[in-house]
């Protein structure tokens, strides 16, 4: 079956819970025409931004999707799991190498999602906190300026009274390279870690 986008009905979708319906969709993540699969993402993503339940069996499909060479697909796949990270954070943690990998493409889209799923992800456990904060923290060193603040929103909200030193150092020392704007960002970001 061919999916057509503008004829799904997301919502009626998610208001019935139609789990058939979905694994038509679903089925369609490998068709041969990249347009659909990438189309087939969005509405599972849709879905997925209101009722995640939904489309949490799918995690791994996303996870694969994620390790093929092509930045489009990769990158709608992290939008999925973005709404599953919640719900299946030791499933994508178990499997979170393959969106470190992903990262380092310096694709800007990929890279921006891939660290706010793995900012969420180092909120969810000590044992991931201990996992993914330095990781974390040598990436927004190494961002660029017009990154840096967005980074460092992510990354604040996975810092602990442990690890939050990590965290200020960095801030610190390119609040002065920033403009205007980023610099606010910063001071507010840096407001925000003083409470942690």
């Amino acid at each position: 079956m061919t999916i057509k986008p503008g004829m799904i009905n997301v919502k009626e979708i998610i208001d019935k819970s139609d789990l058939n319906r979905i694994e038509e969709i679903a089925n369609n993540l490998y068709n041969e025409n990249q347009e659909i699969c990438v189309d087939c993402l969005k509405i599972l993503t849709q879905i997925g931004e209101h009722k995640p339940v939904l489309i949490e069996k799918y995690v791994y499909e996303f996870l694969k999707l994620v390790q093929i060479n092509n930045e489009e697909l990769n990158y709608h796949a992290l939008l999925a799991l973005n709404t599953l990270v919640h719900i299946k954070a030791e499933d994508i943690y178990d499997n979170c190498a393959y969106i470190l990998d992903v990262i380092e493409t310096k694709n800007e889209a990929i890279e921006d999602i891939g660290i706010k799923i793995i900012a969420i992800l180092a909120t969810k456990s000590e044992k991931y906190s201990l996992a993914l904060f330095p990781y974390l923290v040598s990436h927004l060193r190494a961002s660029k300026n017009e990154k840096f603040p967005v980074f460092a929103e992510y990354i604040l909200q996975a810092a602990t009274p442990e690890n939050k030193e990590m965290l200020n150092g960095p801030l610190k020392e390119r609040l002065e390279k920033l403009d205007s704007q980023g610099a606010k960002r910063i001071n507010e970001v840096l407001r925000k870690l003083e409470e942690v």
